[in-house]
């Protein structure tokens, strides 16, 4: 009897020590990496052991492939041809490019230049409904940019390739 009452104590004594377990995700891989940029995160990883998915119409456990929360919060479509044209000329340059806009109404635009890494170069805020601009790029080095017209309310967006020669 007493070693029932010892046995019992000393599990109830052991139990006030539990501490529950807790996990955070871990990806085992031979490569990967996590970059910020101010727009955007990438994360990515090569060369998982292991990829196993269990799915229930309530639930998913997933292992392996790289996870991450994924979620759409808005759609942006490309300017119409309704909505108006965007010439940007010339493209390859070595000096300086020039923007011809054309639009049914007026319009606020947000213009990004964007070199490969994501880094913006330069932004300008454009308001108009005919515009025409002229930019030079002579401070810049040779390479491909990207030149985003982001449009009020993020409803359209149009980007071009810039090659500087």
């Amino acid at each position: 009897m007493k070693t029932i009452i010892s046995l019992s104590f000393a599990l109830f004594i052991s139990l006030l020590n539990l501490q529950a377990q807790e996990l955070s995700p871990q990806v085992l891989t031979t490569a990967g990496d996590s970059y910020m940029g101010s727009a955007i995160q990438l994360d990515w990883t090569l060369g998982e052991l292991a990829i196993t998915t269990i799915e229930t119409p309530n639930q998913k456990i997933s292992q392996g492939f790289h996870q991450a929360y994924f979620f759409t919060t808005l759609q942006v479509e490309d300017l119409p041809t309704a909505v108006g044209t965007i010439k940007v000329s010339p493209n390859p340059t070595s000096d300086w490019i020039e923007l011809q806009m054309s639009f049914n109404e007026k319009q606020r635009i947000q213009l990004l230049l964007i070199d490969l890494s994501g880094k913006t170069i330069w932004s300008e805020k454009l308001i108009g409904q005919e515009l025409n601009k002229k930019y030079s790029l002579k401070g810049f080095a040779s390479g491909n940019y990207y030149l985003i017209f982001q449009f009020a309310g993020n409803k359209y967006s149009k980007s071009f390739q810039i090659n500087k020669q």
